[in-house]
């Protein structure tokens, strides 16, 4: 089982990232939460890693973003081991 301080990173890197396409593109955070059927708290729960982002929302989001799914993934240190 990855080690849960993994995980917990790897969620608080997903939402910098949710976190970073939304301001490159200067998508408020209510338009964004509009559009992925969500609330402006819980999509800042999201981009603080204070909530795990399910594989449907994520899959959402991307697509409103404009990115792959791997795109929130990127640059997460493969040196950080799960196991």
């Amino acid at each position: 089982m990855p080690d849960i301080n993994y995980l917990a990173r790897l969620d608080r890197h997903i939402g910098k990232r949710i976190q970073k396409r939304r301001a490159d593109w200067n998508i408020s955070e209510k338009a964004l939460a509009k559009a992925i059927g969500t609330s402006v708290r819980e999509l800042r729960k999201y981009e603080n890693g204070k909530r795990k982002v399910s594989a449907s929302t994520l899959y959402v989001m991307a697509y409103h973003l404009q990115v792959p799914i791997g795109y929130f993934y990127l640059k997460f240190h493969s040196s950080l081991s799960p196991m």
